[in-house]
């Protein structure tokens, strides 16, 4: 069997791991001025099956309650601090009735493992950070460790919808 040069895998390495696209909040990809949709897959981490089934719910969610809610999925966001970044994503998109700051944004950070909910003012007292954190960890945290990353935003979309529904 031939030998492959030390180098050439490090080459292969560093590609890899420094390769990806180290997105900041302006650059990722506001997906309501792109294609009036609500996920962003930049790095197409989801199927277009999976991203087609989230617009179609999320449409209905703010069609029957006004609540935005978008979805951020990427592969890495360099040192940024995902919990600050999601705040700061929110805003720059903009996501939400201004009005009614009745905004949720899903931020998925591969790299970092990292699974962020962020809710706008006016849907605090829908969404306390308890409820976001169960949401997380019993629908969404299973699936994400499987990588299974379409089910688990699907799991989370789901709760947010049943949630709004009790409300």
């Amino acid at each position: 069997m031939p030998r492959i040069p030390l180098t050439l895998i490090a080459l292969f390495l560093w590609c890899y791991v420094y390769g990806q696209t180290v997105y900041t909040v302006e650059t990722i990809p506001n997906p309501k001025l792109n294609n009036n949709g609500y996920v962003s897959n930049p790095d197409s981490i989801l199927s277009a099956k999976i991203v087609d089934s989230l617009n179609t719910i999320l449409g209905t969610i703010e069609d029957s309650t006004t609540v935005q809610v978008a979805i951020a999925v990427v592969n890495s966001i360099g040192n940024a601090d995902s919990y600050a970044f999601r705040i700061a994503l929110a805003n720059y998109w903009g996501v939400g009735q201004a009005d009614k700051d009745n905004g949720l944004l899903f931020l998925i950070v591969v790299d970092k493992k990292r699974i962020e909910l962020a809710v706008g003012y006016g849907l605090e007292t829908v969404f306390p950070d308890s409820l976001c954190l169960k949401i997380i960890m019993e629908h969404m945290v299973p699936l994400a460790k499987d990588k299974m990353y379409g089910e688990c935003l699907v799991a989370g979309v789901q709760q947010i919808q049943l949630y709004l529904k009790e409300e």
